[in-house]
């Protein structure tokens, strides 16, 4: 990697960090009223573009979806070297997987949730699944005979999304590896760290024991898979003194802590949340190099995640201090 392949890169994406939404901007949509109201704030915003033919509120996951897909494709446009970018649109591979199994397995039409913001066109990708291609990555091949496959034995559809993330952190890892750049590796491994922390503790909630709790862990990150199965029976507690060492020790204790009072995992993912913005700050400091890019994608996806909330709270009645309490941490 050159880094000097990405100086006018920087410059482009300075600008464009300029035009992320502010605090302040952001406190008028949690202020607003109605969802009407938040809406036409979004549209004094660059989000306008994205609001030509939109009719109502309920239309706001069309705004946010096409947001996605123009940022994705700009910062694209940018690199010679891609996987920069790749390593946060793999998701919405994984995402059109999913969409796309679901659909053939229930015999119903779900494409108009297929996301142009992936490493592979959306619309390239659903004509050959449909013609079962096999001129697709290995990697979503190997997805896709694992989930048909399991499907056809268990008959179960909820085992998609389990089966397909599995797949989706695996080849994430891998990416990470080949781009070895310190902020996008440590970047994934505590994705990985968090979800799996927090899967523990959904199936405890769950009441299942550690055969399932195994078979729903994902491989990558920095803590060691059956460290964790082996929790499947230990209190919060024991499970804090056990992982207070680990890489994330100050945040995951923080987060069991607040989980230890509040019983929400709403509370550890805000604090994943935390840690993984926390991880981007020096990239403010570069110069040449592929962090900027990567880390205003993640604010950018995270200020559509705030707008996603702060519009499901307006339309269902949630209160603004209750919009402020889930953001105050989440978008500082």
């Amino acid at each position: 990697m050159d880094r000097m392949d990405y100086g006018q890169s920087v410059v482009t994406i300075r600008v464009l960090e300029k035009r992320l939404l502010t605090r302040n901007r952001l406190e008028r949509m949690i202020e607003a009223e109605t969802p009407e109201e938040v809406l036409k704030l979004l549209g004094e915003t660059e989000y306008s573009q994205d609001m030509a033919d939109i009719h109502g509120s309920q239309d706001y996951e069309t705004i946010l979806k096409r947001e996605t897909e123009r940022v994705f494709s700009i910062v694209r446009s940018m690199v010679k070297n891609t996987a920069i970018v790749d390593i946060l649109s793999l998701k919405y591979d994984y995402h059109n997987l999913k969409v796309l199994l679901k659909s053939k397995i229930t015999g119903k039409d779900f494409s108009s949730l297929l996301m142009q913001a992936g490493t592979i066109d959306a619309g390239k990708f659903k004509t050959k699944f449909e013609l079962q291609s096999h001129d697709l990555p290995q990697e979503i091949l190997e997805a896709i005979n694992e989930v048909q496959k399991d499907f056809e034995e268990n008959h179960d559809p909820q085992r998609i999304d389990i089966l397909v993330d599995k797949h989706y952190f695996k080849n994430l890892s891998r990416l990470a590896k080949e781009i070895d750049v310190k902020v996008i590796t440590d970047y994934v491994e505590g994705l990985i760290d968090f979800q799996n922390m927090i899967t523990l503790f959904r199936v405890k909630k769950q009441n299942r024991d550690a055969r399932f709790l195994e078979s729903v862990i994902f491989e990558g990150g920095t803590i060691s898979k059956n460290k964790i199965v082996e929790s499947i029976n230990d209190n919060t507690d024991t499970i804090l003194n056990k992982f207070k060492k680990e890489k994330l020790g100050i945040y995951l204790t923080k987060g069991l802590e607040v989980f230890s009072e509040t019983k929400r995992l709403s509370e550890l993912e805000k604090i994943s949340d935390n840690y993984l913005m926390e991880l981007n700050k020096e990239s403010k400091y570069v110069v040449f190099g592929p962090e900027p890019l990567f880390t205003y994608l993640v604010a950018k996806e995270r200020e559509i995640n705030a707008i996603r909330m702060i519009m499901v709270s307006k339309i269902n009645n949630i209160s603004s201090d209750k919009i402020r309490e889930r953001l105050r941490e989440t978008y500082a």
